[in-house]
């Protein structure tokens, strides 16, 4: 009998659990549709937030060695419905193919429900059956940004208040039933408050995932003005973004089994 990687994710069959996470690689239909070809198990697509958000630029920064990346590009920048549309498109493709939809919006209960019933039924977007929406087999709840959307109280700003996240978690359950909704964990905070955010989620049915990356400059580089990344458009200074390297993974280590010791 020839090996198989065939697994779960959420309770959702999956044909092997290597995927691609909410990212720059997974916001086009192309990128969406290449993923699957390629073999991978589920994407979840880029970040969708409710009200539109500028792109920016220069989005990366490099240590010297390059082995830790700092980035500050944020959400999906472009047209939401029509991201919507190629999400419906990639799914109906291949039904048995999972694509996650990940969302942030602001603490509001009828802007939250709202931007959900858009991202998963296509409510109020042309081309979408209403009937069977977009196709998405779970929701990952953005609540972990580190350095994005800060001034609307999104992001890591919700993700630390156990109270707004059992809120959030509850609105999008009125909204999707039994879809599986994931709850995205930062780890910049205190490691018993990301805990007890854990166990919040948990205890209304969601699930959680660790972690999203870690506020940090990578670099102070003195020989270009601005150093890199910084916002065209906006004021032209260095900003804090998020920290991706190797060396993260004894962070998430450390909060994983924290949590897992919480929640057995």
């Amino acid at each position: 009998m020839a090996a198989s990687l065939a697994s779960t994710l959420c309770g959702i069959p999956v044909s092997n659990l290597f995927g691609l996470a909410s990212a720059p690689r997974t916001q086009t239909y192309d990128q969406l549709r290449r993923a699957r070809n390629a073999g991978f198990g589920f994407a979840e697509c880029k970040t969708i937030p409710d009200q539109p958000t500028p792109d920016l630029s220069s989005r990366y920064a490099f240590s010297p060695d390059e082995k830790t990346m700092e980035n500050i590009e944020v959400v999906y920048a472009g047209d939401p419905d029509g991201f919507l549309r190629d999400i419906s498109v990639v799914t109906a493709e291949d039904e048995s193919w999972v694509v996650g939809m990940s969302l942030m919006a602001r603490y509001d209960q009828d802007i939250w429900r709202r931007h959900v019933e858009k991202c998963v039924w296509g409510t109020g977007v042309t081309g979408i059956d209403p009937k069977r929406g977009t196709g998405v087999k779970f929701i990952a709840v953005n609540v972990s940004c580190p350095h994005g959307l800060k001034n609307r109280g999104m992001g890591k700003a919700m993700g630390l208040v156990p109270e707004i996240v059992a809120d959030v978690v509850r609105w999008t359950q009125e909204v999707v039933g039994n879809m599986p909704i994931l709850v995205k964990l930062t780890p910049n905070g205190d490691l018993d408050l990301i805990v007890e955010v854990a166990r919040t989620a948990c205890k209304l049915g969601a699930h959680i995932t660790a972690a999203n990356t870690m506020n940090g400059v990578v670099e102070f580089d003195h020989s270009v003005f601005p150093p890199p990344p910084h916002a065209r458009g906006a004021v032209p200074y260095q900003w804090a973004g998020g920290i991706q390297d190797h060396d993260r993974r004894y962070i998430w280590r450390s909060g994983t089994l924290s949590q897992r010791r919480d929640l057995r």
